[in-house]
């Protein structure tokens, strides 16, 4: 068990907003956060995203869609919010390799602006549940 927990670093739980302004207000003046990132614009995946520390180095993400064809759009839609959790992981792409070996789908990479440009691998697991992998290195 412990060498999952040093290979795969929490890092965030991904969430889908309508507005990140609303709820940035939410968790700082109702739930008292104070912790909290600029917001990041990601055109060409077309979101908008910041984070909020929820406790020592874990942080929710708020994800808004900033043009009509975002997924996230999608996501809202369907009355999802949750949708993903982040890792930070140590040489992503031997990662990767690895979890394709376990049946697990590659859906796309980016580098992040959050995440001064490092690669981001987006995968679903053979249950289909969406993570996030962000190069540590």
């Amino acid at each position: 068990m412990s060498e999952l927990l040093n290979k795969y670093k929490v890092h965030h739980i991904g969430c889908a907003v309508r507005s990140i302004k609303e709820s940035i207000n939410t968790y700082v003046n109702t739930l008292g956060f104070k912790n909290v990132s600029e917001v990041y614009h990601l055109d060409d995946i077309g979101i908008n995203a910041c984070f909020v520390e929820l406790g020592e180095g874990f942080f929710i993400e708020l994800i808004e869609p900033s043009s009509d064809n975002s997924i996230v759009n999608n996501l809202l839609k369907k009355g999802m919010s949750y949708y993903h959790i982040g890792y930070k992981v140590s040489g992503v792409d031997s990662v990767v390799k690895e979890l394709l070996e376990k049946d697990f789908r590659e859906v796309s990479t980016v580098l992040s602006p959050a995440f001064n440009n490092r690669k981001c691998v987006f995968m679903l697991t053979p249950q289909l549940q969406l993570v996030e992998l962000i190069d540590s290195d």
